[in-house]
């Protein structure tokens, strides 16, 4: 399934190069120290394998819920979706403007940030409704 297998990319590949895009293994924080030590290590990503036998639980699973939500027989046929596998392009990875927020403190301003930009939003939105007729007098 092309779905599956560009989540696998996504997941596992693609969000794992933006993050070491972001932070490259030798980033050295604000205080100095290291970024990726103590319990934080650089992740690595992972090339899909299809006879790694947790690749290939990955791909049957994320497959049939998708099937499932489109109402659709799925398959645990490991033959039948490796040959629905064959082929299949998964695009490169390009790094994209993202921030990254490197401690718990600029996540939080971040989201600050965020719950102001939606409301916002909603205020322009909210102005855009035609008025009622209570509104309207």
């Amino acid at each position: 399934d092309y779905a599956s297998s560009r989540l696998f990319n996504s997941e596992f590949v693609h969000n794992i190069l933006q993050l070491l895009h972001n932070f490259p293994k030798d980033t050295i924080t604000s205080t100095g120290a290291k970024f990726w030590s103590g319990t934080k290590r650089a992740p690595s990503p992972i090339d899909f394998q299809f006879d790694d036998p947790v690749h290939q639980r990955f791909i049957v699973a994320a497959a049939n819920l998708r099937a499932f939500n489109f109402n659709i027989s799925g398959s645990t046929d490991l033959n039948v979706i490796h040959q629905a596998l064959e082929g299949v392009q998964v695009a490169a990875f390009k790094p994209k403007n993202v921030k990254i927020a490197a401690s718990d403190d600029e996540l939080k301003a971040q989201q600050e940030n965020q719950m102001g930009d939606y409301d916002a939003e909603l205020r322009g939105l909210e102005a855009q409704l035609p008025k009622t007729r209570q509104e309207a007098g």
